[in-house]
């Protein structure tokens, strides 16, 4: 296992990108406008200091944390106030997911979040865990 830490990332995606399989990353206090789609890779995601002062903010470019593959199985997310998700497009055509939108078979666990603020047109504002 290796532990990467950040203080001064601007991108949680360039951040992610550069992390290998079972690498512990520790995320510093701070707003991150940004989405995390498919994480690709089994990782601890992690905020140093909690959700409270750890905060992904879609600002309304889709949702928050997407994923769809059984690739992401062991990928953890931990301490993050997940907030300004609009969701994904669904079957339905409407959106749905707008803080955490999970397709059939992937897996993930989310510990210690906060899930507000994130709004769609269809179902699950907050976390939907879409079947297809």
């Amino acid at each position: 296992m290796r532990i990467c830490e950040t203080f001064l990332a601007s991108s949680l995606v360039l951040l992610l990108a550069g992390a290998a399989r079972a690498d512990t990353i520790l995320v510093a206090p701070g707003t991150y406008v940004d989405t995390i789609n498919d994480l690709g890779k089994p990782a601890v995601i992690e905020s140093t200091d909690g959700a409270a002062v750890t905060i992904i903010d879609a600002a309304g470019g889709g949702s928050v944390v997407t994923i769809n593959t059984t690739v992401a199985s062991g990928t953890v997310l931990r301490g993050f106030t997940i907030t300004g998700g609009t969701g994904t497009l669904a079957q339905s055509s409407l959106t749905e997911g707008g803080g955490v939108f999970v397709n059939s078979h992937a897996r993930a666990t989310l510990s210690e979040c906060v899930i507000t603020g994130n709004t769609v047109a269809g179902s699950g504002g907050g976390v939907m865990l879409h079947d297809l």
